[in-house]
């Protein structure tokens, strides 16, 4: 019996994007982004652009289809969370970087002293 190893790409591909309608659907619905991470939808959709770009450069089937949907909807997904994030004021964007970098010269001072 043989099976064709495309399946199992294919059912891959199904499995780990059968959450991507589910995740727009809430964001849709909510109209929050709160826990999700834009580098990480960046990297998901890197993955299926490179999927995409494979398949067209060197191994042509029907796979890519499923690689496009994927990658539709994690793009989707990284529209939405540019048109839901909540804006941050100036005032609240440097008082956290301030406090970082606050934070970061205690450290290096604190271990300079330690030099001393």
């Amino acid at each position: 019996m043989d099976i064709d190893p495309k399946i199992f790409e294919a059912l891959m591909l199904l499995c780990f994007g059968s959450s991507w309608p589910f995740a727009v659907s809430k964001t849709i619905k909510t109209r929050s982004v709160k826990g999700k991470s834009l580098l990480f939808l960046f990297l998901i959709f890197i993955g299926y652009v490179s999927g995409v770009v494979y398949k067209v450069t060197s191994n042509f089937d029907h796979v890519i289809w499923i690689y496009c949907l994927n990658g539709t909807l994690v793009f989707v997904e990284i529209l939405l969370f540019f048109r839901y994030q909540r804006p941050k004021s100036l005032a609240s964007k440097t008082m956290k970087l301030y406090d970082n970098l606050f934070r970061f010269n205690r450290v290096v001072f604190k271990s300079d002293h330690h030099l001393v």
